[in-house]
């Protein structure tokens, strides 16, 4: 009754725990009885649960018994029931799990009267066996359901019908539970006995009309002195005790034995009582431990035991309020990993949970215990500072954070790799009108960190809120790009090195919108990678240019196009599919066409990569690798990805006719491509000694202002029609 819900494995681990099995050698089963709704009984099997501890059975729940016959009052049945009676069959205890325990006739009607009057006297009582169970008596103790107040007993009438049980909306009677403690009364005469077993003990309850009934008889010696007494049984009856000892048993044993046995009796009713009362103590216990358990389980991170976004808002909630009555300095700092998703593709996700630990470690050493560290998901921690810990300035706390985080990580497994993360921050300070404006403001600050690069911190401003929702505009505007056909391709050509002979065109995306004009590249390809539109606006692009190269080929120009493939692209399953339609709707021949991909997103999940470039491959496309000599790739890996060119970073090409260190890396990149079998091609020339160092160092193909800005279709068109010759080879990269 203290716990509705309590099922009966939950109530057997209590009776364990308890040792009522030990400590009661007479008990035959102990039951938590309930009153429940005829109309919730009609038709189904009685609604309790019951353990057999004699045969190990444990019956499950709706498999007590018979089901419950048609009636208009309510029945009691029981709901919660251990039997421990091992060889009793079908009586006393057993069948108590079958039958209206409340019905004021039947075999167990003295049961049912004893629940009544103990309803309403709100105190304990015996229950007194039946004729045809006499060796079997109850002892019952009325059980209030958590959270009901006490009111008036009830009426009890003469037949112990109750005949004013209240039920609660799911059919069960408030205040109308009982526990009840079944006991066998020859062992718990023998028990009571001891050792003394030179008498004949009988036990008899002596009812207040009616015949007395011999509940036990223990003992076989002749009995020739007789001493007898008697003690209250509840319900008006009263046991008869009566101790015959033979000639060799002194009359002071006998009356000492007697007095034993009266106080046995009432041993045995306070003894369930301290069981009934210890176990609804452990029960609080034990539901207050889990209470903490799942409260703690709800509050906190299951990956690094910080607290989670919910526990750190409530703080930063708190920490407000306690600013608004006192002198308090705030911060809040949104942490974000720059390189953890590099980190998690390369090594796995177990070497990454493990760094997410380990970072956490990290941040708890780097703080005082007086300012709270929480995981909000992913590779984003939030740290709250208040008071002392800002005296040196909010930027010192920052600082400190990115440098503990700095200095490389070991995880296990690894063969010693040393990890090196870099991090942005979000800092936010002052009080707010809520939590959750406070932490906006921190995440603001973070997007302007990353933003700028990363690996530093940035201090939120207000204009910053207003870079946001530019940000959010453009985006919202972004969507309605793609769908309204904003969006169209200029193409930049390529050309061969030593003849400048044209070799194929780069495919480039803007962006003309109806009130801000043309948008450039810059502005919204970063919105399009982090809101998931790259992919839309790729396929568009992959088509559009697909189309395109179809269509000079038909007027008798063959130009090859190559378009750039997203970190977001190549990671999705639909890449296949995509480039396989563009080139299926279009005709054109798959050599035609050069898919690009940047050297970090290649290496992202080298294995996955492989993978799915050998399924890019088999369509008869090309594939370069973009911004070559920017990222962290192996000559093992480009051995093993399939390959047709290197794009080599205009950042080298800047310097290469003024600086002897570019010039040499240039060579080396060269080289490289050609050991490889790979075509090379030089991004970003723009003027003549850049020209002439790459044609020194024998660079296969360029691409430039110096050659040519990108140009609408018609402009390519025209350039072929000026003569400019069309070479077949590769074309250059798109910038989505």
């Amino acid at each position: 009754a203290t716990f509705p819900h309590l099922t009966n494995v939950e109530y057997r681990h209590w009776y364990d725990a308890l040792g009522a099995r030990a400590r009661y050698p007479g008990g035959l089963g102990f039951f938590y009885l309930e009153k429940v709704r005829a109309a919730r009984l009609r038709g189904a099997a009685m609604p309790g649960q019951i353990d057999l501890l004699a045969d190990g059975a444990a019956r499950r729940p709706g498999e007590l018994g018979p089901r419950a016959p048609a009636r208009t009052t309510p029945s009691c049945v029981v709901r919660l029931g251990i039997v421990v009676g091992a060889t009793r069959g079908p009586t006393g205890a057993a069948r108590a799990a079958s039958v209206d325990l409340c019905a004021p006739s039947g075999p167990l009607a003295g049961l049912a009267t004893a629940l009544a009057r103990a309803t309403a006297s709100g105190m304990p009582t015996v229950a007194p066996p039946s004729p045809s169970d006499p060796s079997t008596f109850y002892i019952v103790a009325p059980v209030q359901r958590a959270g009901s107040v006490r009111s008036a007993a009830p009426a009890v009438r003469q037949d112990g019908a109750d005949s004013a049980v209240r039920v609660d909306g799911v059919g069960r009677a408030v205040g109308a539970g009982w526990a009840v403690g079944a006991f066998d009364g020859p062992v718990t005469l023998h028990w009571a006995l001891g050792d003394l077993r030179q008498m004949v003990v009988r036990l008899g309850y002596v009812p207040t009309h009616g015949p007395a009934v011999t509940v036990a008889s223990v003992g076989t010696a002749r009995g020739v002195h007789e001493l007898s007494s008697s003690a209250p049984a509840g319900l008006g009856g009263r046991w008869r005790i009566v101790v015959t000892g033979g000639t060799a048993t002194p009359a002071a044993l006998q009356a000492t034995v007697l007095g034993l046995l009266v106080e046995a009796l009432g041993v045995v009713t306070f003894l369930l009582l301290q069981l009934l009362a210890r176990s609804r103590e452990r029960a609080l216990r034990l539901v207050d431990e889990r209470t903490g358990e799942l409260r703690h389980q709800a509050l906190h991170d299951a990956l690094t035991g910080l607290p989670n976004r919910a526990l750190i808002v409530d703080r930063v909630g708190q920490v407000i309020a306690r600013a608004s009555r006192e002198p308090l300095a705030i911060g809040v700092l949104f942490v974000d990993l720059d390189n953890f998703k590099d980190i998690n593709d390369s090594f796995g996700h177990h070497h990454g949970d493990e760094l997410l630990r380990a970072v956490a470690v990290r941040l708890r050493t780097a703080l005082r215990p007086s300012d709270s560290v929480g995981r909000l998901g992913g590779d984003e921690f939030v740290v709250l500072v208040g008071g002392s810990s800002l005296d040196a300035g909010p930027e010192l706390v920052a600082e400190r954070v990115l440098e503990v985080l700095r200095e490389p990580f070991s995880p296990q497994g690894l063969g010693g790799i040393k990890l090196s993360v870099r991090a942005s921050i979000g800092l936010a300070v002052g009080t707010r009108a809520s939590a959750d404006e406070l932490l906006r403001d921190a995440d603001v600050a973070l997007y302007q960190a990353k933003q700028a690069g990363g690996d530093r911190y940035m201090l939120f401003h207000p204009e910053m809120q207003v870079a946001v929702q530019e940000r959010l505009a453009l985006e919202m505007d972004l969507r309605v790009a793609v769908e309204t056909g904003q969006l169209f391709v200029e193409y930049q050509p390529t050309f061969d090195l030593q003849d400048l002979a044209m070799t194929g065109v780069e495919a480039l995306v803007r962006w003309s919108h109806p009130t801000r004009g043309l948008v450039g590249p810059d502005e919204f390809v970063p919105v399009a990678e982090q809101s998931g539109l790259v992919c839309a606006i790729g396929r568009l692009v992959l088509t559009t240019s697909c189309n395109q190269a179809a269509a000079w080929l038909s007027a008798g120009s063959r130009v090859p196009v190559s378009v750039n493939v997203s970190g977001r692209q190549l990671e999705s399953d639909q890449l296949g599919a995509d480039v396989a339609d563009a080139l299926a709707s279009s005709g054109l021949d798959p050599t035609m066409l050069t898919l690009e991909l940047t050297e970090t997103v290649l290496m992202r999940d080298a294995d996955a990569t492989k993978r799915r470039l050998a399924e890019l491959k088999r369509l008869g496309v090309q594939i370069a690798i973009d911004d070559f000599g920017t990222g962290y790739s192996s000559l093992a890996y480009l051995r093993q990805f399939p390959v047709d060119a290197l794009k080599i970073d205009r950042s080298f090409i800047a310097g290469i006719a003024r600086s002897e260190e570019a010039r040499t890396l240039i060579h080396t990149l060269v080289q490289l491509g050609k050991t490889l079998g790979l075509r090379t091609v030089a991004e970003g020339v723009e003027d003549a000694a850049q020209l002439a160092e790459l044609q020194r160092e024998q660079c296969d193909h360029g691409q430039g202002f110096y050659y040519s800005r990108p140009i609408p279709s018609e402009a390519v068109e025209a350039l072929f029609a000026a003569g400019a010759p069309a070479a077949s080879g590769s074309g250059t990269s798109s910038e989505v």
